[in-house]
C-alpha cells in the first residue's frame, strides 16, 4: 500500500504501490489482485487479509537478521536512532485477530457492508523503533554467547547483561552505531478500523519476544553457514522455525 505523505500513515483507505519494485511487495499486489478476480468469475466470496510485517520472521534479508550477522562478525550494530521503524505483529496476535474477525464480523454477515463479494482488510501492527530491534539483538546475542561459553540454559535462568554473576570479558562487547541517514518511509505507522471495531490491541511485550525469536533464527542460520562453508559444504536449506523452537522453546504458532 502507498503511505500517506502528509501523515506517515498506511491505512484502510491507502491505495497499493503503482509499479512496486519490490518482489515482496510485487507478490502482494498481485495475490490481491487475483484473489479480487477470482471472486469476480466464480460468483464467491473472498475476504483478503493484508497483513502486516509479522515476527517471528525468519527471511534472511528482514532488519534483525542482518542486526544479528553484523553483531557476530562485526560485534557492532547499525541503527537508526530516534522515530524510524516497522509496524509489527506477533504471529499469536495476528492469530487473536483473525479469530475475533471470523467471530465477530464474517460470521455475523458484516463481511461486505458495501453488498460485493470481495473485501480486503488490513491487519495493523503496533510501530516498533529500530532502537528496540538493536537493543533486543545485543541482548539476545549475549545470552546466547553465554550459552555457548559455559552451557545450559542461562536465558531460562534469567541471565541478562546487566547480571555481573557470569560476566566475561573475553567476549567481545557490541556496540550500538547509530546510522546517519535513514529513508523518510520508516517512520509510517499503520493504522486500521478492524482493530477499532475489535478492540484489538497488540501485545509490545510479544513484539519483542517475536524480534528475539528471530534474532535466535538468524544466530543459528549464520553459525549453520560458517561452520558448513569451514568444511567446505553448501548449508542445507532447513526450515529454521524448527531450529528456532529447538532452540527457543518458544511458541512459533498463531496462524
Amino acid at each position: 500500500m502507498v503511505i500517506d505523505s502528509t501523515s506517515m500513515v498506511v491505512n484502510d483507505d491507502s491505495y497499493n504501490k503503482i509499479d512496486p519494485t519490490v518482489a515482496y511487495e510485487m507478490a502482494k499486489i498481485e495475490a490481491e489482485e487475483n484473489a479480487k478476480q477470482l471472486a469476480e468469475e466464480l460468483d464467491i466470496s473472498i475476504v483478503f487479509f493484508d497483513w502486516i510485517n509479522v515476527v517471528p520472521n525468519v527471511d534472511p534479508e528482514f532488519s534483525i537478521a542482518k542486526m544479528t550477522r553484523d553483531a557476530i562478525n562485526k560485534r557492532s550494530i547499525v541503527y537508526s536512532k530516534g522515530e524510524y521503524g516497522h509496524p509489527l505483529l506477533h504471529t499469536r496476535d495476528a492469530g487473536r485477530l483473525l479469530v475475533a474477525y471470523c467471530q465477530q464480523v464474517f460470521l455475523a454477515g458484516k463481511a461486505f457492508p458495501d453488498g460485493s463479494n470481495f473485501a480486503c482488510v488490513l491487519i495493523p501492527g503496533n510501530f516498533t523503533r529500530f532502537a528496540v530491534f538493536a537493543d533486543v539483538v545485543r541482548n539476545t546475542l549475549f545470552e546466547l554467547e553465554l550459552e555457548e561459553r559455559y552451557g545450559g540454559t542461562l536465558v531460562e535462568a534469567g541471565v541478562s547483561n546487566t547480571n555481573n554473576s557470569h560476566r566475561d570479558d573475553s567476549i567481545k562487547p557490541v556496540v550500538l552505531i547509530e546510522q546517519k541517514d535513514t529513508p523518510g518511509h520508516f517512520k509510517t505507522r499503520c493504522e486500521s478500523r478492524l482493530s477499532d471495531e475489535l478492540d484489538f490491541e497488540a501485545d509490545d511485550a510479544l513484539i519483542r519476544e517475536g524480534l528475539r525469536e528471530s534474532c535466535i533464527a538468524a544466530w543459528n542460520r549464520e553459525l549453520l553457514t560458517q561452520r558448513v562453508n569451514t568444511a567446505g559444504n553448501t548449508p542445507p536449506a532447513a526450515p529454521m522455525f524448527d531450529v528456532l523452537s529447538a532452540s527457543s522453546g518458544a511458541s512459533t504458532s498463531g496462524l
